[in-house]
């Protein structure tokens, strides 16, 4: 049987509709199925030296440290937050954050995998790096920021403003903490006492010169007595290196402020000797968040032991 001319273009029109059909079709399957690749600026190295490379800025965030959680409100990333810690109490929205993980003695995979997170952030000041073996399974990032000096904490709004693009902000924030340790650094101090900062009392953990709490005395206008230390940034003091260095001033956090002296004489009376607890005065109580966090309000620890050593420098001998 033969084919007219008529009959073969309509039957090639119709191979050729079909053709271009079936690669249209492979074609929009193909997009939407192929993983978009890796963004080559959108690559980091967190503190403990691992790279992430990422498709896309992250969405949603799992935080797994107060301080960190409070750097997230204060660059305008709050919105990223998917948990944050039952330890996260500042600011008050993240007090209020809907959902709280309890992250100690462990983290649960469960809960966390349950929120669907595109990042986990923490420290290796409250945990362990195993923590990346936990979630390496399911491909969730565990990116670690720690914070040995006060530059840290504009550093880290930094980072974490390019990495979840709240950059402007961010940097401008971070630039005027800068400029505010920039000026504490240039200020002329004569005579600079020693201070002691009581973390632990059983036993005598204090905080070394590879931490960022060094760095607030330092600023402050005093000399941490463990600012030698280096081996660690959490050393344990020895009754006697307290004696031997003869700290004229403690710190405390607030609470602990009223009963220091009590608590300190009962463990080790011959600490009576010690200019900072033969005058309360001495004595210096900063709220605990403050105190411990590196965050932009560790500012406001540098200035209230500035304020006191400047008070009480007066009749103090």
């Amino acid at each position: 049987m033969q084919i007219t001319e008529k009959k073969f273009v309509q039957r090639n029109r119709r191979e050729i509709l079909f053709t271009v059909s079936l690669f249209a079709y492979i074609a929009f399957h193909s997009a939407c199925t192929t993983p978009k690749k890796p963004n080559a600026d959108l690559s980091f190295t967190d503190d403990v030296q691992q790279t992430h490379v990422f498709r896309e800025n992250p969405k949603r965030v799992v935080c797994l440290v107060p301080s960190i959680t409070e750097i997230l409100y204060t660059i305008g990333a709050e919105d990223k937050l998917v948990a944050v810690t039952e330890h996260c109490n500042y600011p008050e929205a993240a007090q209020k954050h809907p959902k709280k993980l309890v992250v100690y003695p462990n983290v649960s995979t469960e809960q966390v995998l349950a929120l669907q997170p595109d990042l986990i952030l923490t420290s290796t000041e409250v945990m362990s790096v195993k923590i990346t073996e936990q979630f390496k399974p399911h491909n969730i990032p565990v990116f670690f920021i720690n914070y040995s000096t006060l530059k840290d904490i504009p550093r880290s709004m930094q980072l974490l403003g390019k990495l979840l693009k709240t950059e402007k902000k961010a940097n401008f924030l971070a630039d005027s903490i800068e400029n505010i340790l920039e000026k504490y650094s240039q200020e002329s101090i004569l005579k600079r006492p020693k201070m002691w900062l009581v973390i632990g009392t059983q036993p005598l953990y204090t905080a070394g010169k590879n931490s960022f709490m060094n760095d607030v005395i330092r600023l402050a206008g005093g000399e941490n007595i463990a600012s030698g230390i280096t081996n660690t940034a959490y050393p344990v003091l020895t009754r006697e290196f307290v004696l031997a260095q003869r700290p004229e001033y403690i710190i405390v956090s607030k609470t602990q402020k009223n009963k220091i002296k009590e608590t300190l004489l009962s463990l080790y009376p011959e600490m009576k000797v010690l200019p900072c607890l033969q005058d309360t005065s001495r004595i210096i109580g900063i709220e605990e968040d403050i105190l411990v966090r590196p965050t932009p309000r560790s500012l406001q620890a540098v200035q209230q032991i500035k304020n006191h050593r400047i008070k009480t420098s007066n009749y103090l001998r």
